[in-house]
């Protein structure tokens, strides 16, 4: 083996260097000539090294120790390496004390020696009996789990014949079938019965290999043996079992089965699982079972963990009683649903060493079952949502009352404070805080489908049009906004401002789910919602509908996001982006005009929602535009009716304010005093709907009796339904929804006085 001869100073610096050196680490002897020894030791034994540097500096003669250095290649190296100090005549420098020595590379010798150690630290770690003999079968090493399976110890043991130290006895051949097959292949494999040191039988898996030597003469046979005696027992109790469990379960239906938590097949399963899976007994493993499952569904004490729990708890001999419901891909990739009742199979020591089961088909009870709880599930959120829409409802209209007073004082404020002084800008803070707390108003009460609305025939592709360009404004020019209106699109019955809250929300919406450049389709279509149809969605009725689509390439929802979109104040978006009323409010929209909505959504897709609304035999009629807010009625008697005696005056001062002759009265009783006692004539009639005694409603019909032209304005918070129970909703019925400004005010009385009085003396501008 050749040796690196070194010389080191005193001062830890290289001195000389052997060819040697760089046969062995690949560095050139001239490349650390002069450096420091240290930095070519590797990191790890650096401490040790300078210990021992540091005694031989201290006087100590000479050392020995082994050392590991990085070679040019990057590998480690081990040497050991011999050292000792002498005195020499110094030169100009350097210190007279130098270090001598020689090293050898170890490396190979000492991987051999980690290698010896490894393989018997598995002898000593494995399980089962490793028995090594020579030719003739006399033991050479026997490992410790030989000795726990057969009471021998290894000193007792060596140099003996394994023949006959375990007297085996072969299941299913004969010694010389055993020993041909050994000397032809080389290798045994099967079960036998051998003795134990206190003459027990045990029942052992034997693998038997022949060793061979350099010159592939065989030099010696390996065994190894694995003690199955438990499993045999249990084998036998399973035969026994299997007879009465085949003649138990066999009039009641379903695939029986038998599982060996310690085999990866099924110990038995019943002749029509083919016919449940797709899959033969000989394809089924359990591995394969698992992987085909889509869904669980676990009862019982463990049904708290999941599937591949229960397993490892089974195999860990926890005896559970075995009950889940599995929806299972067959061959064929067709769905069935399947209910697995199984018992633990019990070891004589009480330890679950397997399970006997049933597989039953319930697809057909499946199928019910989620029916019924998919129909039940929506009625309770509808029933959620009536309820909360109720006390939306209720809370919102008491609230319009008050705003509507607010608005209109601010505003008649602001008419009397100069534009440029802090109160106006504060006076205008407060009309703006007023209108929005209006819209919030009004979207609890379209959620809660009690908004007072105005529905007239409408051409659904027209109202769409007319609305894109503020749509596209709203989604800015990184989104798409692309239009695909439908032919011969039916008319719908709407009022067209919940046309423009349901495109306005649902593109918010849209726009807010797309992470930068993205795509929002509006598109129409008709549709035929059959009995079938209406069958499978509670809330939709059988007929023709008009279809606005809107679909968007957002980010899209989960299931369980899905399932609360509709619901009050649920919300995704951040704080401060949302109410979590906009899509309640249109769900309010949609159930309130008899519709039927559908929404669609897949995570990192996008979202599509299907509006149906209903048909509606009649022609669409053009909205008429306003009239100038500077068009009075010169000379218009009005008769304001109006129980909260705070906005009834707001509404009188407002109108008088306009330039109209105001009436007023705390009730339709006051009002028709009032009327009877008025020499005048009344041209237009401004009335709350709901009021104690007399309605607005009836009290119009009296007063239209008495003065035949007078028109009529109806003031209203109130549900639809109750506007549409006394016939409000008609065509040509006007409504001033509450809370409404002073600008509202006198535009809806300008309309109503210019509408069927157009050219007479009624109509001027100013």
């Amino acid at each position: 083996m050749p040796l690196i001869l070194f010389e080191v100073g005193g001062e830890g610096r290289i001195l000389n260097l052997n060819p040697t050196f760089e046969t062995v680490t690949g560095w050139p002897a001239t490349a650390w000539i002069g450096r420091e020894f240290i930095d070519l030791i590797a990191p790890e034994d650096r401490l040790s090294v300078l210990d021992t540097y540091q005694q031989l500096l201290s006087g100590r003669e000479h050392g020995f120790m082994q050392v590991r250095i990085v070679a040019a290649n990057g590998a480690t190296l081990t040497l050991e390496a011999w050292i000792r100090h002498m005195v020499v005549e110094p030169q100009p420098g350097q210190s007279d004390l130098h270090f001598v020595g020689f090293a050898q590379d170890i490396t190979e010798r000492m991987a051999h020696v980690q290698r010896l150690q490894m393989l018997d630290d598995l002898l000593k770690s494995v399980t089962d009996a490793i028995i090594v003999t020579d030719p003739a079968f006399i033991i050479t090493e026997w490992n410790q789990a030989a000795e726990r399976i057969y009471g021998w110890q290894r000193y007792e043991v060596l140099g003996k014949s394994v023949i006959g130290m375990l007297r085996t006895e072969y299941i299913d051949t004969t010694p010389d079938a055993v020993l041909d097959e050994y000397l032809r292949t080389g290798r045994w494999h099967g079960e036998v019965i051998q003795r134990r040191k206190d003459g027990e039988r045990i029942h052992i898996l034997a693998s038997v290999n022949a060793l061979f030597d350099a010159r592939g003469r065989r030099s010696g046979t390996v065994a190894v043996n694995r003690d199955i005696t438990a499993e045999m027992k249990a084998r036998q109790a399973l035969t026994r079992v299997e007879r009465i469990y085949r003649q138990a379960i066999h009039g009641i239906g379903g695939v029986p089965y038998q599982r060996d938590y310690r085999t990866p097949g099924y110990a038995f399963i019943g002749d029509g699982i083919e016919e449940l899976t797709g899959y033969s007994a000989a394809e089924l493993t359990g591995a394969l079972f698992t992987s085909r499952l889509r869904k669980i569904e676990a009862y019982g004490e463990h049904a708290g963990v999941s599937h591949e729990e229960r397993i490892a708890l089974a195999r860990q001999g926890a005896g559970i009683v075995w009950r889940e419901d599995y929806l299972f891909e067959r061959k064929d990739g067709s769905l069935v649903w399947l209910a697995d009742h199984a018992v633990p199979l019990l070891d004589d020591k009480g330890v679950a060493i397997g399970s006997l089961g049933i597989l039953l088909d319930i697809t057909a009870r499946k199928q019910a079952e989620e029916e019924h709880q998919r129909l039940q599930e929506h009625i309770d959120q509808m029933e959620r949502l009536e309820t909360v829409g109720r006390l939306a409802g209720g809370v919102a209209h008491d609230f319009n009352n008050m705003l509507a007073v607010i608005l209109m004082r601010t505003e008649m404020a602001l008419q009397l404070v100069d534009a440029l002084s802090p109160l106006h800008r504060h006076l205008t803070e407060i009309y703006k805080t007023a209108q929005r707390s209006a819209d919030l108003t009004r979207q609890l009460l379209g959620f809660a489908r009690r908004q007072p609305i105005a529905p007239r025939p409408l051409d659904l592709n027209r109202a769409i049009e007319d609305a894109l360009p503020m749509l596209r404004q709203l989604l800015g020019e990184a989104i798409e906004l692309c239009w695909q209106p439908a032919d011969a699109l039916g008319t719908v019955n709407m009022d067209p401002a919940q046309i423009d809250q349901i495109l306005v929300n649902l593109c918010i919406n849209a726009r807010d789910a797309i992470a930068g450049v993205g795509k929002v389709t509006i598109a129409t279509c008709t549709a035929e919602l059959d009995e079938a149809y209406v069958a499978a969605h509670p809330d939709a009725h059988a007929g023709a509908y008009s279809v606005l689509r809107i679909s968007d390439t957002g980010c899209g929802m989960t299931p369980d996001v899905l399932a609360h979109i509709f619901e009050p104040f649920f919300t995704t978006k951040e704080v401060g982006r949302g109410t979590g009323l906009g899509l309640a409010t249109i769900y309010g929209i949609v159930q309130q005009n008899h519709g039927h909505i559908v929404v669609h959504s897949t995570p990192g897709i996008g979202t599509t929602f299907q509006i149906y609304l209903p048909c509606y035999q009649a022609a669409p009629v053009r909205a008429t535009p306003a009239p100038s807010m500077a068009m009075r009625a010169a000379g218009a008697t009005i008769l304001v009716v109006e129980d909260n005696a705070n906005l009834l005056e707001m509404a009188a001062e407002g109108l008088r304010q306009s330039g109209y002759r105001v009436l007023t009265a705390i009730s339709a009783v006051a009002a028709q005093q009032l009327a009877d006692e008025y020499a005048g004539a009344i041209d237009l009639l401004l009335t709350d709907v709901i009021m104690p005694e007399i309605d607005g409603v009836a009290f119009a019909r009296r007063l239209q009796r008495q003065h035949p032209h007078v028109r009529v304005v109806y003031m209203s918070g109130h549900p639809a339904h109750l506007l549409e129970q006394r016939g409000m909703l008609e065509p040509g019925v006007q409504v001033l929804r509450k809370p409404f400004t002073l600008a509202d005010l006198t535009e809806a009385v300008s309309m109503a006085l210019l509408k069927e009085n157009e050219g007479n003396a009624f109509a001027t501008t100013i």
